[in-house]
């Protein structure tokens, strides 16, 4: 499924650019060239994460739900995450953590924290991080689709120039709230 998928998204931006270098060009010499500029430039993303990364400097992101009841953490999709250094690894962890401490302290709702690469023992590092009693956290799984696999592939490849086949079919989220405290 998850082939046919990044095959029809495939088939449909060649569909697309062809369009576009039709409507450039009108039909008219130098279509082809148009059309491989406009079929190649999802390549160029490489370059525009390179700028980003240089200009956002964050391991994290934070994104507020409307009416600020649930907070997002997201690792920034610039960032890479294969074949880093332990110190990049490291700074990861502490942005993550950082992250994840200023979304509580800004929130009264709910923080999320939603990752393919989310494992259960980096789930048990946050949970430790965070401080006892004062936090209520859970884990829900949820199906990660040959559709949703197949776009992360095709950002993986066109944000990174490889290709990787994500294998895990559960994507879990942990949900971290702060507990009822009767004293405040």
């Amino acid at each position: 499924m998850q082939r046919v998928v990044v095959c029809g998204i495939i088939l449909c931006w060649g569909l697309v650019s062809y369009g576009i270098s039709a409507l450039i060009t009108g039909y008219q010499d130098g279509m082809v060239y148009i059309w491989g500029l406009v079929l190649l430039s999802p390549f160029s993303l490489r370059a525009v994460n390179l700028v980003q990364r240089r200009l956002i400097n964050r391991p994290c992101i934070l994104s507020h739900h409307k009416h600020k009841s649930r907070t997002f953490v997201h690792l920034h999709p610039g960032q890479p995450t294969v074949s880093i250094s332990s110190r990049r690894v490291v700074w990861f962890w502490n942005g993550v953590l950082d992250s994840v401490a200023e979304a509580l302290r800004d929130n009264e709702n709910t923080v999320v924290i939603a990752s393919h690469l989310l494992t259960s023992c980096r789930i048990k590092r946050i949970r430790r991080h965070l401080r006892s009693g004062c936090y209520r956290s859970h884990v829900i799984h949820v199906p990660f689709t040959p559709a949703a696999r197949a776009v992360m592939q095709l950002e993986i490849l066109l944000a990174q120039w490889r290709w990787r086949v994500p294998s895990r079919t559960i994507w879990p989220v942990l949900v971290i709230r702060k507990s009822f405290n009767p004293e405040k």
